[in-house]
């Protein structure tokens, strides 16, 4: 643009125009690189919210595999798996009433506690 604007330099009309045009490419310019850092700040800050939970999910893997068989079976179907309180089932595959999910379930994050009190690095 700039180069078209020096061959018409002597037709004040046309550098007018030219001094428009490079003042709106200017301003776009400035916007699109304004745009760019915005997207490369916000990819940063997905990118450590996925390293966040995938630190997350291997703390709770790693703490569901130091807990109970029974335990780590309910807590599993019920927050992994996202199976309803009414269809949890135990080891052996039969459903199990509310009361034993939830006695069940409170040993198990009990259980869970401890050990990441065991295991803080973690």
């Amino acid at each position: 643009m700039a180069e078209l604007c020096s061959r018409y330099a002597g037709n004040r009309q046309t550098v007018e125009a030219c001094d428009r045009y490079m003042g709106i490419l200017q301003k776009h310019l400035s916007e699109i690189q304004t745009d760019r850092e915005l997207v490369e700040e916000m990819e940063a800050k997905e990118t450590a919210k996925r390293q966040a939970a995938m630190r997350e999910v291997t703390r709770v893997d790693f703490l569901i595999q130091c807990i109970g068989e029974k335990e780590a079976s309910v807590l599993r179907q019920l927050y992994i798996d996202g199976i309803s309180w009414s269809s949890v089932k135990d080891t052996d595959g039969y459903c199990m009433n509310r009361s034993s999910i939830s006695r069940i379930r409170k040993r198990g994050l009990h259980q869970m506690a401890v050990e990441a009190g065991r295991h803080p690095q973690i």
